[in-house]
């Protein structure tokens, strides 16, 4: 099969997983680095797992504290490595 050249322009983006570990944040900076050369957007995303039986022990107020706490590391990340690198860094929750 052929490829085909499209004239039509993509906007290209690099997904970044993070669990705030220190190999994510190495992963975060090599993206930070292909993002600069290649023009490339930054997704920084990070799943919350399912508290499942786990979620009867944390109230309401609890989740929503650790979804804030969770929001603004995101955040700061996003903010430090975007200021850093000069690259266009948004985050999601999932």
């Amino acid at each position: 099969m052929a490829l085909k050249k499209t004239t039509s322009v993509k906007q290209h983006q690099i997904l970044v997983p993070t669990d705030f570990s220190e190999q994510t944040t190495i992963a975060l900076e090599q993206a930070c680095g292909v993002a600069k050369v290649t023009g490339a957007d930054i997704v920084l995303i990070n799943i919350i797992e399912d508290l499942g039986v786990f979620e009867k022990y944390f109230s309401k107020k609890e989740q929503f504290e650790m979804q804030i706490t969770l929001e603004e590391k995101l955040k700061k990340l996003v903010d430090s490595h975007s200021r850093k690198y000069g690259v266009n860094i948004t985050w999601r929750i999932e």
